[in-house]
């Protein structure tokens, strides 16, 4: 199956399951992949019969924003339901959701979270 992916999608926001985390902006970063034939866009090399990279963005940020999520697992499956209502002709999606510098306690990262889901 062809996948046509965003990667890298840096976005703040305040999603977070603790009292203090809410107004505390961190950094999230954010890797969707479309699994969804492409043949046709590239024999035809028309935006016209593909997936415009700028509406893949848009619905990672309209869902990102929707709402304040209490769990990355719960903003990964917003942007992966808003992916599928989007774009009939994708078969799958998967979505990567990292929070930067959680508060866990101790240095790390980031949290992450990948979800797959299969129409």
């Amino acid at each position: 199956m062809d996948r046509l992916s965003l990667t890298g999608i840096k976005l703040i926001g305040d999603h977070g399951a603790l009292p203090e985390e809410k107004g505390t902006y961190v950094l999230f970063e954010i890797d969707v992949h479309l699994y969804t034939p492409l043949e046709e866009a590239g024999e035809k090399d028309s935006l016209d019969v593909a997936v415009d990279y700028r509406e893949i963005y848009r619905v990672v940020v309209d869902s990102f924003q929707s709402k304040r999520y209490t769990l990355i697992e719960g903003l990964a499956e917003g942007i992966s339901g808003g992916l599928l209502a989007r774009f009939p002709k994708v078969r799958a999606v998967e979505v990567v959701v990292k929070k930067k510098n959680p508060l866990v306690g101790g240095e790390v990262n980031a949290a992450e979270v990948c979800i797959r889901r299969v129409r």
